[in-house]
């Protein structure tokens, strides 16, 4: 039987005008179900698109952590594969909050979903699983989920909605 380990991760970024494809990544967080793992990672090449959107430099930019924390993208990449690595895992669930963008950005971080693949691959993940937590809130609809409230001045820090995303899984799923 093979070992899975849960993430539950959310990324920010920010949509350019120029086509459908045009995102900006700006940062992600990865919490695992366990907590005994954790990422925040601010990209150092997003560019003046996220500092002109206003409603992104108000409630992203405005948020991170001083510059001498952010990281080019192929650190970043190094730093999610040891973080796998370290899980002993031989599948990886990652969870997000309408996970489409989410798990579009973390695979474009590796050059796409094949090459995230075969990145994981290569650190013994087997399998890589992406789920929707708003999925499980379907589920859940008959009964309560109770939530602990967010804090609205953490709300956009990307590891921070990584760690409500955790605590909804287990407030549906009757888990600590």
């Amino acid at each position: 039987m093979s070992k899975t380990k849960r993430y539950f991760f959310d990324t920010e970024f920010v949509e350019g005008d120029k086509s459908l494809f045009d995102l900006t990544f700006i940062s992600i967080g990865i919490v695992s179900d366990s907590g005994d793992q954790e990422l925040y990672e601010i990209s150092n090449e997003f560019n003046e698109a996220a500092i002109k959107h206003e409603w992104v430099l108000d409630n992203v930019v405005s948020k991170l952590d001083r510059q001498m924390t952010w990281r080019n993208h192929e650190e970043i990449r190094d730093r999610i594969l040891n973080m796998l690595k370290g899980s002993n895992a031989e599948t990886v669930e990652f969870w997000a909050k309408n996970g489409s963008y989410d798990n579009m950005i973390l695979c474009r971080l590796f050059g796409g979903m094949m090459n995230f693949r075969k990145a994981c691959n290569e650190v013994g993940i087997k399998e890589v699983v992406f789920k929707d937590i708003n999925e499980l809130r379907a589920v859940a609809t008959e009964r309560q989920i109770i939530v602990p409230s967010k804090d609205e001045k953490l709300a956009h820090i990307a590891i921070e909605d990584a760690k409500v995303e955790r605590s909804v899984y287990h407030a549906v799923m009757g888990s600590p």
